[in-house]
């Protein structure tokens, strides 16, 4: 006997030609993080399929920016990060950049507040979770080339 259908629960599903986004609700337990402002538990948490070949572009919040928590669950991506600061009035950005493989020790990593953040998937398709603090805001999302 299958599982009753009333016990799944609906999530939001966004497809595209880079691939699928699941957005999940759910209660999770308490992460301590360096941001003690955004609280200990995410708003949201999202698994990210992608095809392979493909990017998700930098980008970031400016008034209400996010903590992001990403872990690499399957697969390889190039992660690219910008770090966006005010320094005597004037933005300055910092570029990192780094190949992440689901089966590296260190496959999940922080994206700061105010911090630019895509990834490109390699040859194969990678899935990707996110544990994500704070509320998105489309109007106060902004994209870097």
């Amino acid at each position: 006997m299958k599982v009753p259908r009333n016990l799944f629960i609906n999530r939001p599903h966004y497809q595209d030609e880079r691939g699928s986004l699941k957005l999940i609700s759910c209660p999770t337990a308490p992460i301590e993080t360096n941001y003690p402002e955004l609280g200990t538990e995410p708003t949201q948490i999202v698994i990210t399929n992608t095809n392979p070949h493909t990017g998700r572009g930098l980008h970031f919040q400016k008034s209400s920016p996010l903590l992001q928590v990403v872990s690499v669950i399957h697969g390889e991506i190039i992660e690219c990060m910008i770090k966006r600061e005010v320094v005597d009035n004037n933005y300055t950005y910092t570029p990192y950049s780094q190949k992440i493989k689901s089966t590296d020790e260190d496959s999940t990593f922080i994206v700061p507040p105010g911090w630019g953040h895509g990834f490109f998937t390699k040859n194969s398709s990678a899935v990707l979770l996110y544990l994500v603090w704070g509320a998105r805001n489309l109007s106060d999302e902004f994209g870097l080339n």
